[in-house]
């Protein structure tokens, strides 16, 4: 996913239509799937026509709204879009009122048309639930820190870590070709399955987005068991999931949740180079994982891996029964 200028553009547009200074209706997908949700007890519509037959009498009844946009977030993945905003609103008499409003978009003929909208006003949580929580930033600041993940254990007496890197191949593809509602059960059963088998190996789950994920062991032997691992339980799953994976030992930096340096990058660099269904490692990690024979490998192969220099011998883990 990626920041969107263009849907945050859209969502200014529609508040200026708002004041009357156009069609805010015009921005609504006519899909019968399309839904909106408003502040009061019975404004939930479904279908297209519905929903704009309900913002006009709104609309009508209210008058134009003059409303002053927040620091709106806007993001895009595909024929998807998505916004929110804490905005501010004034009617035409002088009321004044806060908001809060999400925002799903897709692209339909080639315009951006939104599916699902949500305005809603601020209450306090005494008023609504009768109690007072404590959901401030600082709060939740201290609790994302409690969650982050230890990585001391992943580290060795000597200091090297080692890291995998994994993803799906094509998956953007993939998820095209098989539709949501038979690829998203798949997807996030891999990422369980990565979690799952990273946790059993003594890994640390380092960071995720999507399909991919950097990991981190104390032991190279053990993230190589890992990596085999999963990639027989993926391909169980449907073999047009097929995952790639690169792995590398070092001395990368370690700064709070994170690891930094050359080492990772090296990692990263292996993980990109992989086809889907294979596991691609350093010559480091060979020669850490080949003294316990349970291992085969393949190679080496010379590749060139961007941002380092001349070609890099990097092996293959023969991780299928039949590989040879």
């Amino acid at each position: 996913m990626k920041s969107s200028r263009e849907i945050r553009d859209l969502v200014l547009g529609w508040y200026h239509d708002l004041s009357g200074a156009g069609d805010p209706l015009e921005v609504f997908s006519s899909s019968e799937d399309g839904v909106f949700i408003g502040t009061g007890p019975s404004e939930y519509w479904v279908g297209g026509r519905a929903v704009r037959a309900a913002l006009r009498l709104q609309d009508d009844a209210l008058g134009s709204l003059e409303v002053t946009p927040g620091a709106i977030q806007a993001f895009e993945e595909g024929s998807v879009g998505w916004a929110s905003d804490q905005c501010k609103f004034e009617l035409a008499d002088g009321r004044a009122s806060s908001a809060r409003m999400t925002c799903v978009f897709h692209r339909e003929d080639g315009a951006w048309r939104m599916v699902q909208g949500h305005f809603s006003h601020e209450v306090s949580n005494l008023d609504e639930w009768g109690r007072d929580l404590d959901l401030s930033m600082e709060t939740i600041a201290k609790l994302i820190q409690q969650e982050r993940p230890d990585l001391a254990p992943v580290a060795s007496p000597e200091g090297t870590v080692t890291i995998m890197f994994t993803d799906m191949e094509a998956s953007t593809a993939t998820n095209e070709a098989m539709g949501d509602d038979r690829f998203l059960p798949l997807l996030l059963r891999h990422n369980e399955i990565v979690r799952a088998l990273a946790e059993s190996a003594g890994g640390s789950v380092v960071k995720s987005q999507g399909d991919g994920f950097m990991l981190a062991f104390a032991s190279a032997r053990r993230s190589v068991d890992c990596a085999t691992a999963i990639q027989k339980e993926v391909e169980a799953l449907d073999e047009r999931i097929r995952v790639r994976m690169g792995i590398h030992t070092g001395e990368p930096v370690r700064h709070s949740d994170d690891f930094y340096g050359r080492d990772v990058a090296y990692a990263a660099r292996l993980g990109a180079a992989a086809a889907g269904g294979e596991i691609l490692v350093s010559s480091l990690v060979k020669s850490l994982v080949d003294p316990s024979g349970s291992v085969s490998f393949g190679g080496p192969r010379e590749m060139e891996l961007k941002g380092f220099e001349g070609p890099q011998p990097v092996y293959q883990v023969l991780w299928r029964d039949q590989a040879s």
